[in-house]
């Protein structure tokens, strides 16, 4: 495993110090060092943001990952798909086309441009929804589903009740609730777990 301690080591040993120079640009003893590159201990965010300018490296290449650092939480970003619009195949582009790359620190596995004004004001046309593939949602979460043959994306809270689905919009002064009964096809893509929205 590639800990904290293993990145400080490594990056010191190519910058051919000794814990003891590095110690002393740094101002604590060579013991602290020693310490750090053991995981025994944890430098504090002075000493992180200290280390990656001498290793003339960004905080994150340092840190990386997720990691309880001096009481800071760096996210590890993940790159996901952006679609113009998804279909049937679970979480895919309908024509399989990636309109671009988004970087984002959620559980999401892929982004939709979204088209329509049913989820205002919580998501707006032109917002991209961060979407994490799964085939159901609990209720008051919003899903990415499609309805019966119907190949277009449509984004709504999930509420379930006896025998069906309940479908609520956001706008519900131009959506009324639908709802969904057992005989009726309907497939979730996934939950909404982010909003993007460019200003």
């Amino acid at each position: 495993m590639d800990t904290l301690g293993n990145k400080i080591k490594t990056m010191r040993m190519k910058r051919n110090l000794s814990q003891q120079e590095l110690a002393n640009q740094l101002g604590v003893s060579r013991s602290a060092v020693g310490n750090w590159e053991q995981d025994a201990r944890e430098p504090n965010l002075k000493m992180l943001n200290a280390l990656a300018d001498i290793f003339n490296v960004s905080f994150h290449d340092l840190v990386g990952g997720y990691s309880n650092v001096g009481n800071v939480f760096t996210p590890r970003l993940k790159r996901i798909p952006i679609y113009e619009s998804v279909g049937a195949e679970t979480g895919r582009c309908a024509d399989d086309r990636v309109d671009s790359f988004l970087s984002t620190e959620t559980d999401a596995n892929f982004g939709v441009r979204v088209d329509g004004d049913s989820m205002e004001p919580t998501i707006l046309k032109g917002d991209i929804a961060l979407v994490s593939k799964q085939n159901d949602v609990d209720d008051g979460q919003i899903a990415v589903l499609l309805l019966g043959d119907d190949d277009t994306a449509v984004y709504k809270r999930i509420v379930h009740i006896p025998g069906g689905i309940m479908l609520i919009s956001d706008n519900t002064d131009k959506y009324p609730p639908r709802t969904i009964h057992g005989d009726e096809s309907i497939h979730i893509l996934g939950r909404v777990r982010q909003v993007v929205r460019e200003l």
